[in-house]
Formats: structure tokens, sequence, C-alpha cells
């Protein structure tokens, strides 16, 4: 874990990001796949 504040900062920031682009891959596989 990250005790520095700015680092802890990025790390919600990353990990806000990947939930999010894994989010869209499972949405766009589900409406891509017919």
């Amino acid at each position: 874990m990250c005790t520095n504040q700015f680092c802890s900062k990025a790390q919600n920031v990353y990990l806000f990001f990947t939930l999010n682009i894994y989010n869209l891959k499972l949405f766009f596989t589900d409406k891509l796949s017919f």
C-alpha cells in the first residue's frame, strides 16, 4: 500500500480507469457478440 498521499491518489485513479476499461470491454463484447 501507498502511504504517500500523491501515490495513493494516483493508485486510486489507476484502479478507477482499469475498472472502467474492464467494464467497457465487457459491455462492448456483450453488445458485439450476436
